[in-house]
């Protein structure tokens, strides 16, 4: 797994924080680039980073791979068994299987409707970072409008 590590994350928003602090002087231009540009990568950067940990933790590959592999490796030998045994052991190697198959595709479930809830919420932050400053500004204006009279 090609990963991101806590302190690449640190590291970009400590350096995005440093620019947020040089932009005071009035840079305005340097402001909009910080806005605009690096912290938009660095919510990217993030997101990629807890959506791939979300998909291998949860092991998603894995349990596809395995859905109907015997629960736990739930399985009994028949070897010189007599027959009524045999189907005992049969029916018992077979519902390990479809215990491990239930359990297996409800975490599965699980793990997909997480991740796209994940997913969904990086999106929202995403399109807030870029709609807090069209709303700030609407705010200001309508709130200069009811000041003005113009109402």
């Amino acid at each position: 797994m090609q990963g991101i590590s806590s302190s690449t994350h640190s590291a970009d928003y400590g350096r995005a924080y440093v620019r947020l602090r040089r932009t005071t002087g009035g840079e305005l231009a340097e402001f909009f680039e910080w806005y605009f540009r690096e912290i938009p990568h660095v919510i990217l950067r993030a997101s990629q980073g807890y959506l791939r940990i979300t998909y291998f933790e949860l092991s998603l590959p894995l349990l596809l791979r395995t859905l109907f592999a015997p629960w736990r490796r739930d399985v009994h030998s028949m070897d010189g068994l007599p027959l009524q045994a045999r189907f005992q052991v049969m029916v018992e190697n077979l519902m390990s299987r479809v215990f491990g198959a239930i359990i297996r595709l409800f975490v599965f479930v699980f793990g997909v409707i997480f991740l796209i809830g994940q997913a969904l919420f990086f999106s929202l932050t995403f399109l807030l970072w870029f709609g807090a400053p069209i709303v700030a500004i609407l705010l200001l204006a309508q709130a200069l409008r009811l000041l003005g009279g113009g109402g």
